[in-house]
C-alpha cells in the first residue's frame, strides 16, 4: 500500500482525530471515562442484589410450601407472612397471597381483605390462572354467579395447554352457567373441552360431572 493511500484511509484518519481530540480535551475523557465506569458499577450492584433476593426469595418460598404440603400450616403461614411482610420478589409474594387465599377460603373465611392487603401482580400466566380461579370460587361460594364466571373465564385462557390442571375450573363454569339457567352457554362450554387431552383421572371426574348434569341438560 502506498504511503498516500494510507494517508487517505479514512478509518485510519478517524482513530487519529478522535486521538487528539482527547488529547486536547482530557477533562472530556475523564468525564466520559468515569461516567461509564459509574454506570457500569450500578448495573453490577442492581444485578447483584436482584440475583440476591431472588435466591432469598426462592429459600423461603420453597420452605413455605413445603411446610404447607407437610400440614405444617403454622410454620407454613408464618413463611408466607415473612414473604408478604418483607422485602421478596413479586413473584414469590405473588405464591403467598395465592395460598393465603386458598386457606382462607378452605376455611370459610372472607377473601376480599387479603385480596386487598396484597396486590397480586403477575407475568406468570399459570399463577394468574390459580389466583383467578380462587376469586371465581369465593364468588360462586357466596351466590355471586356473574363476578364467579368472570373469574373463570380469565383462570381457563390456558385451558388449552393445561386441561388436566384447569379441568376443575372448567367444571366450575360449566356449573355455574347451569345455575344461572343459562343452558346454551354451558353447552357451548361443555363443548369446547377435547377430552381426548385428559387424563385418565381428569376424564373419569370431568365425565362423572356430565352424568350429574344430564338431566339438567335436556
Amino acid at each position: 500500500m502506498k504511503k498516500q493511500e494510507i494517508k487517505q484511509d479514512p478509518i485510519r484518519d478517524y482513530i487519529v482525530n478522535a486521538y487528539n481530540y482527547f488529547a486536547d480535551n482530557k477533562s472530556i475523557l475523564y468525564t466520559s471515562v468515569g461516567c461509564v465506569a459509574g454506570l457500569l458499577f450500578i448495573f453490577i450492584f442492581i444485578n447483584n442484589n436482584t440475583s440476591k433476593k431472588l435466591m432469598k426469595s426462592n429459600a423461603v418460598s420453597s420452605s413455605a410450601q413445603n411446610f404447607y404440603i407437610d400440614s405444617e400450616f403454622e410454620l407454613a403461614d408464618t413463611k408466607f407472612e415473612e414473604l408478604l411482610n418483607g422485602n421478596y420478589s413479586q413473584e414469590s409474594i405473588n405464591q403467598a397471597i395465592i395460598y393465603k387465599m386458598k386457606d382462607a377460603l378452605d376455611n370459610n373465611e372472607d377473601i376480599n381483605a387479603l385480596s386487598k392487603q396484597y396486590k397480586f401482580k403477575s407475568s406468570d400466566s399459570f399463577l394468574t390462572s390459580l389466583y383467578n380461579i380462587i376469586l371465581g370460587d369465593y364468588n360462586y361460594n357466596n351466590a355471586n354467579y356473574s363476578d364467579a364466571v368472570n373469574y373463570y373465564k380469565k383462570s381457563l385462557y390456558l385451558f388449552d395447554e393445561h386441561p388436566d390442571v384447569l379441568i376443575d375450573a372448567k367444571i366450575s363454569l360449566i356449573d355455574t352457567y347451569l345455575l344461572m339457567e343459562d343452558i346454551s352457554k354451558a353447552k357451548k362450554e361443555i363443548d369446547s373441552v377435547d377430552e381426548e387431552a385428559l387424563s385418565i383421572q381428569s376424564s373419569t371426574k370431568y365425565k362423572s360431572f356430565l352424568t350429574s348434569i344430564s338431566s339438567t341438560m335436556k
